[in-house]
């Protein structure tokens, strides 16, 4: 095998990362399964949530963590009718492994999935279980597998909000990406270099977002994390984000997608290359 395999580096350094620290350390990160109600309403939706809350100097990964890291990830044994959403990502944060950049959370955070019900309920009260994976990184690395959680909660014909988790779930609305449908965005490439053009649908919002310091969060891979993005206002209210491309990508893109991250909200970006 080729020493200088790109895909053979990667698993490399992630194996490294894996075997940082024995399976029998405590992992630093402290995880919650919790409702948004206290109860479960047959042939309803039931908000849960995966709180996290990483110690100072610690993150784990978002959805798509980018160059390095291993997204979260769950695995449902629900009882039968039941039926569990994706995952409600909130936008990343940028975190370090090392000296590479990536893409995760730090402090608190709270994965929101839905559960959809079923209509006839006979039992009086249900347990919901789930398995969780994660990858927490700060002076070492601690990789979880299969850690079991489990909620009880009583079946009613009416649920109130849980007060002590209500603000919780609200912030972690705010959290997740939103869509700017009167914002124009298109890209095109410049050899491995990825160069997104988007068009506010005002002057003001142009400003106001690069006051912000917006960075590139990629969905797919295409963009590579770990390398510095740069900033390039344009004469009319658009900017240009010069975006590296990761060694792995493909040569040519038709497609860009991910997220415009800012300290106030994430933004989706999906755009097309131009003609």
């Amino acid at each position: 095998m080729n020493c200088h395999n790109p895909w053979r580096q990667w698993f490399l350094l992630l194996a490294a990362v894996l075997a940082v620290v024995p399976t029998y350390a405590k992992n630093p990160l402290e995880v919650s399964f919790i409702s948004e109600r206290n109860a479960i309403v047959p042939g309803s939706v039931l908000w849960v949530g995966f709180w996290l809350k990483h110690p100072s100097g610690y993150h784990s990964y978002s959805q798509h963590p980018g160059g390095i890291g291993l997204a979260t990830s769950v695995q449902w044994d629900l009882p039968s009718g039941f039926s569990a959403g994706a995952i409600h990502w909130p936008s990343p944060q940028r975190v370090m492994m090392g000296e590479h950049r990536a893409q995760g959370y730090r402090g608190e955070v709270l994965l929101m999935v839905p559960l959809l019900t079923p209509r006839n309920l006979k039992s009086t009260r249900i347990t919901l279980r789930a398995k969780l994976d994660w990858l927490c990184c700060g002076r070492a690395c601690h990789h979880a597998h299969q850690v079991p959680f489990a909620l009880t909660l009583p079946v009613r014909s009416e649920a109130a909000i849980e007060r002590r988790f209500a603000a919780l779930f609200a912030q972690a609305r705010r959290s997740w990406p939103r869509a700017q449908p009167r914002w124009q965005m298109s890209f095109r490439q410049q050899r491995r270099t990825v160069i997104l053009t988007i068009r506010p649908s005002s002057p003001a919002d142009r400003w106001a977002l690069l006051g912000l310091m917006p960075w590139f969060a990629t969905d797919d891979g295409v963009i590579d994390s770990t390398k510095a993005q740069r900033i390039v206002p344009q004469l009319d209210h658009a900017f240009e984000m010069h975006l590296p491309m990761h060694e792995l990508a493909p040569t040519s893109i038709d497609e860009l997608r991910g997220v415009l991250v800012t300290p106030r909200q994430g933004i989706f970006v999906r755009a097309l290359r131009r003609p």
